[in-house]
């Protein structure tokens, strides 16, 4: 019984990694083939935002990045 919990918990725990989603970077855009095809910077006061557009065919992203001293940096990438 202690052998059947132990592969049944074991089980649970290996497949939670099968469920987690690749995160999308910029690099991971230009090593598919994307190309950059637009850049824009953005300033607030003490922070600033990174706009980039990446297209292959009809494919378009749209990156973010987000920078500042107060918060960890942040990117985001989303399919318009």
């Amino acid at each position: 019984m202690k052998k059947l919990l132990s592969i049944v918990v074991l089980g649970l725990l290996l497949s939670g990694n099968s469920y987690a989603e690749e995160k999308i970077t910029v690099n991971s855009l230009l090593n598919q083939g994307y190309k950059i095809v637009n850049k824009e910077l953005i300033q607030y006061q003490d922070s600033g935002t990174k706009i980039i557009s990446l297209m292959k065919k009809n494919d378009y992203f749209v990156c973010t990045f987000k920078a500042s001293p107060y918060f960890k940096a942040e990117t985001n990438c989303i399919k318009p």
